[in-house]
């Protein structure tokens, strides 16, 4: 009877730890969401912060929802042909409810910021500086920062 429970004992060791190789308990804390993925497609679950359980097959991948910053560096002409060499920061966050269409379409956050934001802000950077001088640029900054 003893050997019997010792070998009950040994397979549910055995059984649990193959449960957490397999980690179909993800974490997804605060200030995050996470995609679930089976064999790469995209559920329509969202997962909150806290813990979860998920189909061992099923994978997380997690966004920061959290405001983030971005530091773009841009060089522009300005209307009077002068180059303008910039630094900009623009703070954003994910819309927590939209991260499944981001992940499918983008894929990371670092994708995101690399890809979208990033060239957005040299765009917009240029676009704004070609309507002021040189001049114009450096005495109201404020008159600059709000079309960028």
């Amino acid at each position: 009877m003893n050997t019997n429970l010792v070998t009950l004992g040994t397979l549910a060791v055995r059984g649990f730890i193959a449960l957490l190789m397999f980690s179909p308990f993800p974490v997804v804390g605060a200030g995050e969401r996470g995609v679930v993925t089976v064999f790469g497609n995209a559920s329509d679950n969202i997962l909150e912060s806290g813990f979860h359980l998920i189909s061992p097959v099923a994978s997380v991948h997690k966004f920061t929802v959290q405001t983030q910053k971005v530091e773009a560096d841009a060089s522009a002409a300005s209307s009077d042909l002068q180059t303008v060499t910039t630094n900009v920061a623009v703070n954003y966050h994910l819309e927590p409810t939209l991260v499944k269409e981001l992940y499918k379409s983008v894929g990371s956050n670092d994708v995101f910021a690399a890809n979208i934001v990033t060239p957005a802000i040299q765009d917009s950077v240029k676009a704004a500086t070609a309507s002021f001088t040189a001049e114009q640029l450096i005495t109201p900054r404020a008159a600059v920062s709000e079309p960028i």
